[in-house]
């Protein structure tokens, strides 16, 4: 009776410690995401001779989509892929008839990353990204940015942004790692040091 009673005094104990765990690997595993859609679309440029561009949008806990541009019509026909655009300036990047989103991902739409954010600073290094910006490859080599997604021209991207994650409760308070994703101009991306 005793042992049972000492397993179960031990069981009640670590379940927090468990479930910490959890949240920390999930978070992990998110800033590894991030990383990955940076490079894939790096490499999809390359692959279909189209610009491919990577947004981010602060609202909510964050959010990063990658586009294909495409040759939209009014009337798609569905038996037809649409031709790629290798120019990054020739879409309208937020008119649908003129993109594809190819990759994303949402934290607030995965049970997993319910308490994942995604807060993005630079460029410079440190300094506050605005609340929502675009990162665009073209195939031959060039990336440009732009800190918004409206109108405002690509220029060519010259410094490093980086993508924190966070963990935050649902008070919004930040909690555990921050793990930030370096987004690199020449489309590589390296997870950094976890603070």
């Amino acid at each position: 009776m005793v042992v049972v009673v000492i397993i179960a005094a031990l069981a009640v104990l670590a379940v927090p410690a468990v479930g910490q765990q959890l949240k920390n690997r999930w978070a992990g595993q998110a800033a590894q995401e991030v990383a990955i859609l940076y490079r894939n679309a790096r490499m999809q440029t390359r692959g279909r001779g189209s610009a491919v561009l990577f947004r981010f949008n602060k609202e909510g806990q964050g959010s990063i989509q990658v586009f294909e541009a495409i040759r939209g019509t009014a009337d798609p026909n569905p038996d037809c892929v649409n031709l790629p655009i290798s120019s990054c300036d020739a879409p309208d990047w937020n008119q649908t008839a003129q993109r594809r989103e190819i990759a994303s991902l949402d934290p607030a739409n995965n049970r997993h990353y319910t308490e994942v954010n995604l807060q993005a600073l630079g460029p410079p290094p440190g300094v506050a990204a605005p609340s929502q910006f675009d990162v665009c490859f073209t195939p031959m080599g060039r990336t440009l940015w732009r800190p918004d997604q409206t109108t405002t021209p690509l220029s060519p991207l010259t410094g490093v942004i980086s993508i924190n994650v966070l963990q935050k409760t649902h008070g919004g308070t930040i909690y555990g790692l921050t793990r930030p994703v370096l987004l690199l101009p020449n489309g590589a991306s390296r997870l950094g040091v976890a603070q």
